[in-house]
């Protein structure tokens, strides 16, 4: 779930950067849908290292095509970003990239901060779940 770590952040992408990575992509789906390569500058655009809502909308427009149901794992109408805290949600984000890279002790750190701050997080197999403690 790398994807959503763009989710809600407001990174500033250049519009440069941003056309680049849609026109990789268009042009791998326009020859003769070519989805291992459209895939490929999917997972580019989910790397990058500024986080922004801006690329957060570009994967889901990107799922559209190659259809691997981003929205599905989260929907687009769920308000996770809105009712949390900047703070809070970089917290998470760090945490879910922690998890993908297998960094398990930053991890549980991060864990335990988010913990302090009144969330619980759970890790299932369709990935990170988070609720307020009362």
């Amino acid at each position: 779930m790398i994807w959503f770590c763009h989710k809600g952040m407001s990174g500033d992408v250049s519009q440069e950067e941003f056309n680049e990575l849609m026109d990789k992509f268009k042009n791998a789906v326009d020859d003769d849908l070519n989805i291992p390569l459209a895939i490929a500058y999917v997972w580019e655009a989910a790397k990058t290292t500024i986080k922004s809502d801006k690329i957060y909308k570009l994967l889901l427009d990107m799922d559209e095509i190659i259809s691997l149901d981003f929205d599905k794992i989260c929907p687009k109408e769920d308000n996770v970003s809105e009712t949390l805290e900047p703070e809070i949600m970089e917290l998470i984000n760090r945490r879910i990239e922690a998890r993908e890279n297998k960094d398990y002790e930053l991890s549980d750190v991060l864990r335990n901060l988010l913990n302090e701050k009144g969330i619980a997080v759970k890790d299932t197999k369709e990935g990170m779940k988070w609720e307020r403690l009362k």
